[in-house]
């Protein structure tokens, strides 16, 4: 079963969304965190930059690995989503609040996206699983 996410980018006047139907949990080597650097690192125009249409198109080109994994979103709550990243510039550093939305409406876990990434690679697997976190596929490995 794939695990999937919605992000929405925002900036000061607009916000834009994308559904990701296959890895969307936070942590491994194909999480939504890893996928956030990669784009900030390979497509975006980089901080102290940022503008949520621009990250928005970066973060699909960076990560759209084939057909249905990502698509534009109108930004309404998708049931079918078990995570949910609201993602923006704060303090010149990319800022990131995590939702679980199949155990809550508040945000998991939230934090520049350097820290969020040192965070999940601490917790390991097992932590994230305590937390009700998971990693999508066998070969994720965390805390490496």
């Amino acid at each position: 079963m794939a695990t999937s996410a919605t992000l929405s980018f925002h900036d000061d006047e607009e916000s834009f969304h994308v559904y990701k139907h296959y890895d969307g949990c936070p942590g491994g080597k194909a999480g939504i965190l890893t996928g956030l650097k990669t784009t900030l690192e390979e497509k975006a125009y980089g901080l102290p930059n940022f503008e949520a249409n621009e990250f928005a198109a970066a973060y699909i080109a960076a990560n759209k690995r084939g057909p249905g994994d990502i698509r534009l979103h109108n930004g309404q709550t998708s049931g079918a989503a078990q995570y949910h990243y609201d993602v923006q510039k704060r303090n010149g550093e990319l800022y990131v609040k995590v939702f679980h939305w199949v155990e809550s409406r508040e945000p998991i876990m939230k934090g520049d996206l350097d820290t969020l990434i040192r965070q999940v690679k601490t917790a390991g697997r097992e932590g994230l699983k305590s937390k009700g976190l998971r990693g999508d596929r066998g070969d994720v490995e965390l805390g490496k």
